[in-house]
C-alpha cells in the first residue's frame, strides 16, 4: 500500500506520474433532482420520473466526439429503471463530463449505482482530451442519493419592520433513504456562499419508505436550533402541515432587513469510498495557494488508485489549512461578498489599501478605500481579496 509522504522523492515520483499518465477521471458527484433542476436549486414535487445526475471530473478539458448512442455503448450505466441517458460537457468546467439519467423514480431509489467503461482496458474513444487522446475513467460505484425535495409553501421578502422568512414542505416522503444534506441561505448573508450559520445540516434515514416529514423535520430544526442557527438571527420551527406525521418547516429572519430572501437548498454529495472526495481533492487542487510541494505531494495521492479515505482526507486538510494567506483574528470586521462578474466589500475603514488577486497570483485591482462600502468589477473566478493586512477568499459567478 503506497502512503501520503511529502519527501522529495515521492514529490519527483508525482511529477513524473501527473505527466506521463494518460487523461482519465479523478472523482465524481452524484444527485438527484426533478424536473430539471440541479443541485443548487429547492426541487418541486417528486413525480414518477426522476432525473438523476452525475458530474465525471477528468484531469485535463474534455471533448465528446461521439454520438450519444456510440457513447451509450461506450460505458455502462447500471441503475434499475433507467430509461434515457444524456450526455454534455460541463459549461462552467471543461474537465466534467456531465451525465443526466432519466427514469422511474421509486426503483432507483433503492438501487446502486455503478458507471465504468464498456472496455475492460478502461478506455472510452468517444471522449478526447484537449491532445485528442481518448480518456481512461476508473469506475464508479455508489448508493443512489434519495429522491428527498423540498417544495415552497409561502416566502416573504424583509422590508424595513418584517422579516424575510419561508415555509416548506417536504413533496417526497417515500423517498427519504440515505443521507439528505440541506443549506439554509439568505441573499443577505456575509458568507460568500450564502449559507447561514453553517455549511449544511444533515438528515439521514436507513429506512426505504418508512420515515415521515416530522421523523426528519424534527431533527433538522433541533439540530439547527441547538447548533448556531439562532446564535446567527435565524429561527426555525415547525407547524402545522397536511396532518401530524407531515408538518412543514419555517424560516425566520428574526430582525428586518430590506430586501432580504431566504430559501433552503437540498443537495447530495455522498462519500462512499476513497475515490469520492478524489473530486474533491482535484478542484482543491486548482485552487489551492499552498506551497507547489504539498500541491505535487497531493497530485501523488489523487492518482494513486490504492490511496485509503484517510490518506486522501489528509491530502485534502493538507490544501485545506495551506492556502498561503493567514487570516488574522480581526479578518472578520470586514466582509467580501462575490456577485455577478463583481464582489462588494462592507465595513472598511476609510484610508485602507484594498488590492484583489486572481488564483494565480495576478494583481487584479488595487485601490484606496474613500468609504465603508466598496464594489469591485471583475470576471468570474476564484479571488484572494486583501484589505490592510487580512484577506479573504471569495467566489465571482
Amino acid at each position: 500500500m503506497k502512503r501520503f509522504t511529502l519527501s522529495a522523492l515521492s514529490i519527483l515520483l508525482a511529477a513524473s506520474i501527473f505527466t506521463a499518465k494518460a487523461t482519465r477521471s479523478v472523482g465524481y458527484k452524484l444527485w438527484d433532482s426533478n424536473n430539471g433542476y440541479t443541485a443548487t436549486l429547492v426541487p418541486s414535487n417528486l413525480t414518477a420520473i426522476q432525473l438523476n445526475h452525475i458530474q465525471i471530473k477528468f484531469d485535463d478539458a474534455i471533448t465528446i466526439v461521439a454520438s450519444e448512442e456510440d457513447l451509450s455503448n461506450q460505458l455502462s450505466i447500471n441503475m434499475a429503471s433507467n430509461r434515457t441517458v444524456n450526455f454534455s460537457v460541463n459549461e462552467l468546467d471543461k474537465s466534467i463530463l456531465d451525465i443526466t439519467l432519466t427514469g422511474d423514480g421509486t426503483a432507483q431509489a433503492s438501487s446502486v449505482l455503478t458507471v465504468k467503461a464498456a472496455d475492460e482496458s478502461g478506455v472510452i474513444p468517444g471522449i478526447t482530451d484537449s491532445k485528442g487522446n481518448a480518456v481512461t475513467l476508473i469506475p464508479i460505484s455508489s448508493i443512489q442519493p434519495t429522491g428527498l425535495a423540498l417544495e415552497v409553501v409561502s416566502s416573504t421578502v424583509g422590508t424595513a419592520s418584517a422579516p424575510a422568512s419561508v415555509t416548506y414542505k417536504m413533496s417526497s416522503i417515500p423517498l427519504v433513504r440515505s443521507m439528505n444534506f440541506l443549506q439554509a441561505q439568505s441573499n443577505k448573508c456575509d458568507n460568500p456562499d450564502g449559507y447561514l450559520a453553517r455549511e449544511y445540516f444533515t438528515i439521514h434515514s436507513h429506512n426505504y419508505s418508512a420515515m415521515t416529514a416530522n421523523t426528519h423535520f424534527t431533527t433538522l430544526t433541533g439540530t439547527a436550533n441547538v447548533d448556531t442557527l439562532l446564535d446567527a438571527g435565524y429561527n426555525l420551527e415547525l407547524i402545522d402541515g397536511d396532518d401530524d406525521d407531515n408538518p412543514y418547516i419555517k424560516l425566520t429572519a428574526l430582525a428586518p432587513s430590506v430586501g432580504e430572501k431566504l430559501a433552503w437548498i437540498v443537495y447530495h454529495y455522498p462519500y462512499r469510498a476513497a475515490a469520492d472526495r478524489k473530486f474533491e481533492l482535484a478542484q482543491l487542487i486548482e485552487t489551492s495557494q499552498a506551497s507547489q510541494e504539498l500541491i505535487e505531494a497531493a497530485k501523488t495521492v489523487l492518482y494513486d488508485d490504492d490511496a485509503t479515505a484517510y490518506e486522501v482526507l489528509a491530502a485534502i486538510n493538507s490544501l485545506d489549512s495551506s492556502n498561503g494567506i493567514i487570516l488574522p483574528k480581526d479578518a472578520s470586521q470586514w466582509t467580501a461578498i462575490g456577485g455577478s462578474r463583481s464582489v462588494t466589500l462592507r465595513g472598511l475603514t476609510p484610508g485602507s489599501i484594498i488590492t484583489v488577486y486572481s488564483i494565480s497570483g495576478k494583481i487584479a485591482a488595487n485601490l484606496s478605500v474613500t468609504y465603508d462600502t466598496k464594489t469591485i468589477s471583475l470576471p468570474s473566478g476564484i479571488y484572494i481579496v486583501r484589505v490592510n493586512d487580512s484577506a479573504k477568499k471569495v467566489l465571482v459567478k
